[in-house]
């Protein structure tokens, strides 16, 4: 699976690449926003095809309609099921079940 993820990405890379070479210089910048755009797209449709509901680390979570609000998807996120506590927040787990972050039940 990580080769076919690898692919996608590279292509996504090189067709953003060669769209920005046919109007303009291509700047490191332009290279690390595509890489980033790049890999958020091909999470967001893995989450998406798997039918999982977001990412989640320890003490963080995002849900796929709004992935990595902080700007970076770690190392360390799993793809997760969102689930809802009795204190009327929502939290993602590797089960949907677990403990909410913020009032810890």
């Amino acid at each position: 699976m990580k080769a076919e993820i690898w692919k996608q990405f590279r292509d996504m890379v090189n067709e953003k690449l060669q769209e920005l070479g046919e109007s303009e210089n291509i700047l490191l910048g332009d290279i690390i926003l595509i890489e980033k755009m790049a890999v958020k797209e091909i999470v967001e449709k893995y989450l998406r095809d798997n039918k999982f509901d977001g990412l989640f680390t320890d003490g963080c979570g995002c849900v796929v309609d709004d992935l990595a609000p902080c700007g970076n998807i770690h190392e360390k996120c799993e793809a997760g099921y969102k689930g809802l506590c009795t204190c009327g927040d929502w939290f993602i787990s590797g089960s949907g079940e677990g403990k909410c972050p913020s009032c810890r039940e």
